[in-house]
């Protein structure tokens, strides 16, 4: 197959194949990365040995390797191999069409000659080798293939450079002209930069491109730089860009300034074309800079930015940031698994191998059964949390499902499908022995449960609130520190106020969250008492170190202060402290500051009251949940910022029973009879099956056995209360010195569906309609008057 074309296939002896992969090798698997890769083995085996039995130690990768690469039998030199280079592409199928150029595909390469006669004209000298996974692999061998796939990562890290094959692009004239423009333009601003300082450099890049472009315009070649964003896009939706191994070879490669990974592509000519990685990136991310801005947030985000067919330049430039290598040592190993989710795969359990390899961490997966990616997810969830990394019982995002392994029954898993992504570095768990046992259907671990619920502010909280608002405009000075923030937060919080604004409208409601938000949390703040008050600023500012957008309570008040002081003094007042020190009332206008900061509500934008034991801090900002439900907290994540979604709304349950009916959340007729008839002598929580927690409780008893069996409807954050030492509040609750607050061992907490609240709230509003109808005076009983916070729900 080689020799016609001056090509011989050459085993690597030992010594040559040690010289040329044992650097990649040792800094891929060196002893921090193997003790890492032992003691995820040691957790495994502990929480679910059954996985455990398909997963294995990398053995040392020099041993085992039959290296082999590509040479030239001109001159057929004896001497080692000094460098190669690693090809990366996509293999040929009949569904996937090549470029027309790309003909024709050479025998036993299975690249198109153009393509391979590119590659071979890049070597730095004669002796160069080529590795090419077609070739250099025995496809026929097993246990050769499977040593290779363990190999990738450290192959793909010792290559001199990675030369990446894009068969099915063709460029038209136009596109061709103006990828080769803007080449330049980047080539010029490169050597424009070298040897400035960190100010200079960003002032060069910052006005280099648009000043090309500028005289591209006036000397009449316009048309150049329209077919600019063009020849990105065909670049960027080329299959490579989608494909998990692809994505793999990528991360692996260390994209270093010099011999940086090079794009090979067709001309409108035919002619084979090459651009290199960082070109393309930096051209990617600066046309994002032409575009606007997203105009949604969250979970919609979250989708967009991890599209598998993404279609516009953000989400495909959101892509090639996932292609680069980690920078990150302590990053998570579920960053490493999110970072390949979108790239396809035909063996899902490949997802796993590679991204053990992009995490260095030298562990081989031999399972076969993965079909899907949420199985992919929940194995990431596990191999995560043996590895005493606690991202998974924290991070956001949507329900993960699974499917029963012998009915095919789709059911939710207590892990989390993360749509919104994760923190990038890992959390360790301070506590491991206090997560025993991890399934698809539950997670069991002790858990910390407090005996209050969320509670909304007491009337005469809520007017004093109102009453400072309006005395003293404090939301002029909310505005004031929002004007103050930076661009992203200014962003966020008006995105929050539009979805609330057309949540409103959807429901016929003239208050919404936004609207609320201030007035409740100050009088919220009031009701927690003058002592939580007065430390709130300190204990945000230190259990909000680390969050994206800040240290919450950070900011400095408006320069005119006479209203803030006003307000404190009259709050200091209403806790009879008529002349408070200078202390007192610089505290308590830090408080006011700190709850009218922008950053609050990116927290939650609906406030209650958790009571806590004194020694937890007293009190607690949360969401609002259902008044069948309890607020625990795991004790591995107790002790984390406020800013982690570790708060777990809970309700006891017998899995063995049948499957809930959300149906039976719903409100009957039997509400629309006790409307029609103004029954006063009926509790609303009594023909209204689920509400939330400005309502009577209605849980069930707590279980206080080991392994009891609890459904996890949603995460929440938990903010307001100093940091807590998780071992220490243990041991004094189960001496029974923690009033409010219950630990309870090894409890299962299950997946299950949050309350359909919008479905409950629509379901009330047609019984009540129903109602007026039927009744004679088209009235209701005044206390069942449906506000807002009766059905708003979490």
């Amino acid at each position: 197959v080689l020799a016609p074309l001056g090509q011989r296939l050459t085993a690597i002896n030992d010594r040559n194949r040690h010289s040329l992969l044992s650097r990649a090798s040792q800094t891929r698997h060196n002893d921090d990365a193997r003790a890492q890769a032992t003691a995820i083995l040691a957790g495994l085996k502990t929480l679910n040995p059954e996985v455990a039995q398909h997963f294995h130690p990398k053995r040392d990768v020099l041993s085992d390797l039959k290296l082999r690469m590509i040479l030239s039998t001109e001159p057929e030199s004896q001497s080692d191999v000094t460098s190669f280079i690693a090809v990366s592409y996509c293999w040929h199928y009949p569904n996937w069409p090549l470029a027309r150029p790309a003909t024709p595909i050479v025998l036993g390469w299975e690249i198109s000659r153009p393509m391979m006669d590119a590659v071979l004209g890049l070597r730095n000298h004669a002796d160069e080798g080529v590795w090419l996974d077609k070739l250099c692999i025995n496809q026929e061998d097993e246990v050769d293939k499977t040593t290779h796939i363990a190999s990738m990562d450290a192959i793909y890290r010792a290559a001199r450079r990675m030369v990446i094959l894009l068969e099915d692009i063709q460029l038209t004239a136009d596109e061709e002209a103006a990828g080769l423009a803007y080449r330049g333009f980047f080539d010029d601003m490169s050597k424009k930069v070298e040897g400035l300082d960190v100010d200079e450099k960003r002032q060069v890049v910052e006005g280099h491109f648009p000043k090309q472009e500028e005289a591209y315009i006036s000397s009449g070649r316009g048309s150049l730089i329209a077919a600019a964003k063009p020849f990105a896009m065909k670049v960027l939706t080329a299959r490579w860009f989608t494909r998990a191994w692809c994505a793999h070879e990528s991360r692996m490669h260390p994209h270093r300034k010099m011999d940086n990974p090079l794009l090979l592509c067709f001309g409108s000519s035919g002619a084979v074309l090459s651009f290199e990685f960082r070109f393309i990136f930096y051209f990617t991310q600066y046309l994002t800079t032409k575009e606007p801005a997203p105009s949604f947030s969250g979970n919609a985000l979250a989708m967009a930015m991890n599209d598998p067919n993404p279609t516009t330049i953000r989400q495909l430039y959101w892509r090639i940031i996932r292609l680069l290598p980690g920078a990150n040592s302590n990053e998570s190993l579920l960053q490493h698994m999110i970072s390949v989710f979108s790239f396809g795969c035909l063996m899902k359990g490949d997802l796993v191998c590679i991204a053990l390899n992009t995490a260095a961490i030298p562990l081989f997966y031999d399972g076969k059964d993965i079909c899907s990616i949420e199985e992919v997810i929940w194995m990431a969830s596990l191999l995560v949390l043996a590895g005493g990394d606690l991202i998974p019982l924290v991070m956001s995002g949507s329900k993960l499902r699974l499917s029963d392994s012998d009915s095919q029954r789709k059911f939710i898993s207590w892990a989390t499908h993360p749509t919104q992504g994760t923190v990038d570095e890992r959390v360790p768990n301070p506590l491991p022995d206090t997560i025993t046992s991890v399934t698809r259907e539950f997670i069991e671990l002790d858990l910390l449960v407090f005996t209050a619920q969320p509670r909304k502010a007491s009337q005469p909280s809520l007017v004093l609130a109102a009453a400072l608002i309006r005395e003293y405009d404090l939301r002029s000075v909310a505005r004031d520190l929002l004007a103050a923030a930076d661009k992203n937060v200014q962003s966020l919080t008006g995105l929050l106020s539009k979805q609330n604004a057309l949540f409103g409208q959807a429901m016929s409601v003239t208050r919404t969250n936004m609207d609320n938000f201030l007035e409740m949390s100050i009088a919220l703040a009031i009701d927690a008492g003058i002592d939580w008050m007065l430390a709130f600023p300190s204990v945000m500012a230190q259990s909000t170190q680390g969050y994206q957008h800040g240290v919450i309570g950070g900011v400095t008040a408006p320069s005119d202060h006479r209203r803030l002081d006003a307000a404190g003094e009259s709050i200091l007042r209403h806790f009879d402290i008529p002349k408070p020190t200078k202390q007192q009332l610089e505290k308590m206008i830090s408080c006011l500051t700190t709850l009218l900061d922008p950053r609050l509500p990116l927290l939650t934008t609906s406030t209650r009251l958790l009571p806590l034991p004194s020694s937890l801090g007293g009190a607690a900002f949360t969401p609002p949940t259902s008044n069948r439900s309890y607020i625990a907290i795991p004790a591995a994540v107790a002790h984390l910022p406020a800013w982690h979604e570790r708060a777990w709304v809970i309700e006891p349950f017998d899995p063995a029973a049948p499957a809930e009916d959300p149906e039976s959340h719903l409100p009957g007729q039997e509400y629309t009879d006790a409307l029609s008839r103004r029954a006063m002598d009926v509790e609303l929580e009594d023909v209204v099956p689920v509400l939330n927690t400005d309502h009577a409780d209605r849980r069930q008893p707590m279980p206080r056995k080991e392994q009891a069996a609890w459904r996890l409807r949603r995460r929440n954050v938990l903010f307001g209360c100093p940091e807590w030492d998780a071992q220490d509040i243990m041991t004094r609750a189960e001496a029974g010195g923690e009033d409010g607050m219950v630990v309870l061992r090894r409890q299962r907490v299950y997946g299950s569906e949050d309350y359909r609240w919008a479905e409950i709230w629509k379901a009330i509003k047609m019984r009540e309609l129903e109602a007026w109808r039927e009744g004679e005076d088209g009235g209701m009983p005044k206390e069942w008057k449906t506000s807002n916070s009766i059905t708003r729900g979490p």
